[in-house]
């Protein structure tokens, strides 16, 4: 995909893939996140370290020059410099996420896809090193429907969309985590309501942000809100219960009538009309708004 970047078919692929627009390669890291779930989860940093690193283990991405784009007579220098050089004037940030055995280029982008070229020459690069949750704590969740989206679950508790599950499968389940279904699990909301909020939220869209608490849904939270409202008072209207349908010219029949008498009565002129008036346009009123101040409550309460 890098080294298909800036042609017309393969580009569109890619910022398809990618769920967003470019015009060249996407960085390494932005690929993996969206391949991997809870990527930057783990917020332990090593300081950076010199190393040579396996041009195979890296993801970098070809911006602004290709292989092909360094002349002949310029690579051996050029492999000379990016495999020996530690100093200012190289600048390679590599981010080495350990556990998954991945590296992903900051800095020092290009000359990945260089040194694959010319014999998976080692990269002399500054490397800090960052966790990832082991596979025992991740469970990914196949859907029940086919339509549906997949799953990750971290540590029984937090969880994230895949956007690109049968990668991610791949990927993870060469890592060792499992694939399950959602009754497969125990101490799980119902799947429905999971999916609910899922679509509440929007968590199964592309987000804004690289902040993992912006792509989480965290289960313990929704079984506290969901407890809570089940607990609590229920007020409902006539307007507001779903799938029935209000029959309005019914509704206003009795209130019509009173209010028609009420006007009537308080038009003539014999004792007590004002009082029988004031009366009957008191009933038409309470009766039209009665119904949109009850108030119902969950049974046994």
């Amino acid at each position: 995909m890098d080294m298909a970047s800036r042609r017309y078919i393969e580009q569109e692929y890619q910022n398809d893939w990618m769920d967003m627009g470019s015009s060249c390669a996407f960085w390494g890291d932005s690929f993996l996140r969206v391949v991997v779930p809870f990527l930057d989860w783990e917020e332990v940093q090593s300081e950076r370290f010199q190393a040579y690193v396996d041009p195979r283990h890296v993801l970098g991405a070809s911006i602004n020059g290709k292989p092909q784009h360094v002349r002949d007579e310029d690579v051996a220098s050029r492999i000379e410099h990016y495999s020996t050089d530690f100093t200012s004037s190289n600048r390679a940030l590599y981010a080495w996420y350990k556990p998954l055995g991945i590296l992903t280029a900051r800095e020092g982008k290009h000359r990945v896809a260089f040194m694959r070229k010319h014999g998976d020459q080692p990269i002399a690069a500054w490397v800090r090193e960052l966790a990832y949750p082991a596979a025992k704590r991740i469970q990914l969740i196949e859907p029940t429907k086919r339509q549906d989206e997949w799953f990750a679950l971290l540590d029984g508790r937090y969880l994230q969309v895949l956007r690109r599950p049968r990668t991610s499968q791949a990927l993870l389940g060469a890592y060792g985590v499992k694939s399950f279904r959602w009754e497969q699990l125990n101490n799980l909301p119902r799947e429905d309501l999971v999916r609910e909020s899922v679509y509440q939220r929007r968590l199964h869209k592309p987000q804004e942000t690289t902040r993992e608490a912006d792509r989480t849904l965290d289960l313990q939270e929704l079984c506290v809100v969901m407890s809570t409202t089940e607990s609590a008072d229920v007020r409902l209207n006539i307007l507001m219960l779903d799938k029935v349908r209000f029959e309005a010219l019914r509704y206003i029949r009795w209130p019509g009538s009173f209010l028609a008498l009420g006007l009537i009565s308080g038009a003539l002129d014999f004792p007590q009309s004002t009082d029988i008036s004031v009366g009957l346009l008191s009933a038409a009123f309470s009766m039209v708004f009665a119904p949109m101040l009850m108030e119902w409550r969950p049974r046994g309460e």
